[in-house]
């Protein structure tokens, strides 16, 4: 993928408490070639499980201590896509945390009521607070001391 510019990120440095291992940063922007797409992201919400991979946790669940997020690609190797997971299923045996596959499946009924829901109001998403980009790692820290009450959001 080649890039096109620059933008600001948030960098990962480490493992740890997100004062000490994140920063704010100039990021190069990618460009979308002819077999990608290139998506312009708004806002994004910031969950505890994003707090979990900041601080290295849980330590069994990480691939040769690289942090993959959600719909990361996973390194090739023998069995491709399927190597972390067969990591977690193997260290699952021998350790407390476990390892459960989550499949979910689209169903186009369910997808209409819940378009149906959201356009008549009768559910929304709680947003605590927004935090602009620049304040990106202080929206982490909050989440990971649990003190929001609905979702967190960061800004671009």
């Amino acid at each position: 993928m080649t890039t096109t510019g620059i933008m600001r990120g948030i960098i990962q440095t480490g493992f740890g408490e997100p004062d000490d291992v994140l920063r704010i940063g100039d990021v190069a922007e990618p460009a979308a070639n002819d077999d990608t797409v290139l998506v312009r992201v708004r806002a994004a919400s910031i969950h505890i499980g994003a707090v979990y991979r900041v601080r290295g946790f849980p330590r069994v669940m990480r691939p040769d201590g690289l942090s993959l997020a959600n719909g990361a690609a996973a390194p090739a190797g023998w069995f491709g896509g399927l190597g972390h997971p067969l990591k977690v299923a193997i260290s699952s045996v021998f350790s407390k945390q476990q390892g459960r596959p989550f499949v979910s499946t689209e169903n186009h009924d369910d997808l209409a009521t819940l378009r149906h829901l959201a356009e008549t109001g009768a559910i929304a998403p709680e947003i605590d607070e927004v935090y602009p980009i620049h304040a990106g790692v202080d929206a982490i820290t909050s989440v990971g001391a649990g003190h929001n009450r609905g979702t967190t959001v960061i800004a671009m």
